[in-house]
């Protein structure tokens, strides 16, 4: 298969050619650039599948043009190692940022809760494993959506991604929150 094909292939949504190019191990394939981009990027964990349909979004917004760029520029995997690498800096600098504001909100909030003896205990312990949580995007999808009452379409374009991606990363956040909620039983065991 060659660029060219490949390229058309992504941006008619081939299914089998997107799979192929994004998520398989076989040649002509740039599972492997994501991931050490993903890897080298971010210094928590990130899901493969989400963070890459994100790019692919990217890629084919404004009909395409990203990928219809690459024509006559560079070769694809040239082209693909400087743009993903320049969007996920992007988006893990927008996470760090939305993070250190978070932090003066929950502070706000941790004082609220502390101030008040009518205050739910459920809050508190909901921002305690919020913090306490490894991959902080989930952290904060749950706290916008749940603590704070954002609407999820909301959620969504403030974050710049589809509402069926925020619901993949609701859901994988709400399994990661259990698992740490689990690991902390014997908080609650005292």
């Amino acid at each position: 298969m060659t660029e060219t094909e490949i390229i058309e292939g992504l941006l008619s949504k081939d299914e089998r050619i997107t799979r192929h190019f994004f998520f398989s191990d076989k040649e002509k394939s740039c599972k492997l650039l994501l991931m050490n981009i993903l890897n080298y990027v971010f210094p928590y964990p990130v899901e493969y599948e989400e963070a890459v349909s994100e790019f692919y979004a990217y890629l084919l917004e404004n009909d395409g043009y990203r990928l219809r760029q690459i024509r006559d520029r560079s070769s694809l995997f040239g082209w693909i190692k400087v743009s993903a690498t320049r969007f996920f800096i992007k988006k893990r600098d927008n996470l760090a940022e939305k993070r250190s504001q978070d932090a003066l909100l929950d502070k706000v909030a941790e004082e609220k809760l502390a101030d008040g003896p009518t205050r739910d205990t459920a809050r508190k312990d909901m921002l305690r494993i919020l913090h306490r949580m490894k991959n902080k995007r989930y952290a904060y999808v749950l706290q916008q959506l749940i603590l704070n009452d954002m609407e999820p379409e909301k959620l969504a374009n403030e974050m710049k991604i589809t509402a069926a991606t925020l619901y993949n990363i609701k859901r994988r956040a709400i399994a990661e929150f259990t698992q740490v909620a689990q690991k902390d039983v014997k908080y609650y065991e005292k």
